[in-house]
């Protein structure tokens, strides 16, 4: 797999590009995130993930990463409503080096917390996110 394709997300995430970010997803990607407890799937309820991530993450950078044959780790810190936090991004990577499989964590609680009350509602009223429908 290049590299361009590699690192379409991790270039996407740090431009604060939602759209982008879509774009290096495949179209039935399955993201485990951090704040549900039912996956979100396929690159529409992605994308809609990554827009509301922007409007509450700040100060956004990664700060390592390590790879595995088709898996990638990606470290990162950010501010969620002004709390410093840290979290870990898992990809799996597909054919034509989509992201098929992506796993968020974050920390501490405090922030995973402020995070979980400001993306439910959103993603509530919205379909697809935060479910198995895409």
């Amino acid at each position: 797999m290049s590299d361009e394709r590699r690192d379409a997300y991790r270039l996407a995430m740090q431009a604060g590009d939602p759209e982008a970010v879509a774009r290096s997803l495949a179209p039935d990607v399955v993201m485990h995130v951090a704040v549900h407890d039912q996956p979100v799937v396929g690159r529409e309820a992605a994308r809609l993930v990554f827009t509301l991530l922007r409007e509450v993450f700040s100060d956004f950078r990664f700060t390592r990463e390590f790879e595995a044959g088709d898996e990638r780790g990606l470290v990162f810190e950010t501010r969620v409503e002004g709390i410093p936090s840290e979290g870990v991004n898992l990809l799996r990577f597909g054919e034509h080096g989509l992201i098929r499989e992506f796993t968020v964590m974050l920390r501490p609680l405090s922030a995973l917390t402020r995070l979980g009350r400001f993306m439910g509602p959103r993603m509530a009223r919205r379909p697809g996110a935060g479910s198995e429908q895409s």
